[in-house]
């Protein structure tokens, strides 16, 4: 069970399903493609942290746009 509640996880977070194809093949491989695996996961969590620094600079816009918009309602 935890190791599809991790696929998912990779999954969920953007990872392609051919990345996850290759990691799942690669685990299969044994303990010899752990450096593999782990550059894998590496690259998915360097694409996981700029998504949510994009992310998070689309909220502060909205943020700041409702903000404008509640002074503007308060001001009528």
């Amino acid at each position: 069970m935890a190791w599809i509640e991790f696929l998912k996880r990779l999954r969920a977070t953007g990872m392609p399903i051919r990345d996850i194809q290759r990691y799942t093949a690669l685990l299969h491989q044994g303990e010899q493609t752990m450096p593999e695996r782990l550059q894998l996961l590496k690259q998915h969590q360097s694409r996981v942290e700029e998504h949510l620094k994009e992310v998070k600079h689309h909220l502060e816009v909205i943020t700041f746009k409702i903000v404008c918009y509640e002074q503007l309602h308060t001001q009528e």
